[in-house]
């Protein structure tokens, strides 16, 4: 499946919660360090685990309907346990990515209009500047493999800028994977695979940075599509304990 489609999928499926939680206890945030979790799907009740009907059963919740459990940590500030005089939870919905146009750049100056598919506010992508680059071979350890260097960067602002994390560029294709080094000829054919990815999407002030897949070869024309990043559902706090 492309992309698009695992990105559509991820944000329809109703089973796919990802949130963040912010526990507050007697004022004080409290910091998470682990956890788990597990999802029952009602549409297909015999393809669910044993510790999924096990956890139906424990907390007597109607098999008819989907549940996504999950149990997080998150330690006392101090070594003892405090007197509990308050205690809150907020669940906040982590934004989904929505996959938005694709286009190309030739050269800088070039600008890019796009409609924000959630507010309709027409934005426009200003190119500041666009280049090839190659990473120097410096940074690659492995003498048995050799890793693609070369990609392309592109430095832009926003007309109407948006909010940070709400808004990225990334390349159409996936990075080449890396391959036995031809130099080494007599070494052995088998390798780890190495996912090699440039840092993108950077914000420095008004003006944003992305950077393309890497390639053994420059590649001339490189197919960008924006993603934009959206919350469907408002944050939720629990009074658990009230002074």
């Amino acid at each position: 499946m492309t992309d698009e489609q695992l990105m559509q999928i991820d944000a329809e499926n109703p089973l796919a919660i990802n949130i963040n939680r912010k526990v507050v206890l007697n004022g004080a945030v409290l910091s998470g360090t682990h956890g788990c979790g597990l999802s029952w799907n009602p549409c297909f009740p015999e393809g669910n685990g044993p510790e999924a009907k096990n956890v139906i059963q424990h907390y007597g919740l109607d098999p008819a309907y989907g549940w996504a459990i999950w149990r997080a940590a998150f330690p006392w500030t101090k070594k003892r346990k405090p007197k509990i005089t308050t205690l809150s939870i907020t669940l906040m919905q982590r934004p989904a990515a929505i996959s938005g146009p694709h286009f190309h750049v030739s050269a800088p100056g070039e600008r890019i209009e796009f409609i924000h598919p959630t507010t309709g506010t027409q934005h426009t992508l200003i190119v500041q500047e666009y280049e090839q680059r190659e990473i120097s071979r410096e940074h690659f350890n492995s003498q048995n493999q050799e890793s693609p260097t070369h990609y392309t960067v592109m430095r832009y602002a926003l007309s109407q800028d948006l909010p940070d994390g709400t808004f990225t560029v990334t390349d159409c294709v996936h990075s080449d994977q890396p391959r036995q080094n031809r130099t080494n000829p007599n070494e052995s054919q088998a390798f780890i695979g190495i996912c090699v990815s440039i840092f993108g999407g950077r914000e420095q002030g008004k003006l944003h940075v992305a950077c393309s897949a890497l390639h053994f070869e420059p590649v001339n024309d490189v197919e960008w599509r924006m993603v934009f990043y959206e919350k469907s559902r408002e944050d939720v706090t629990v009074e658990m304990i009230q002074a």
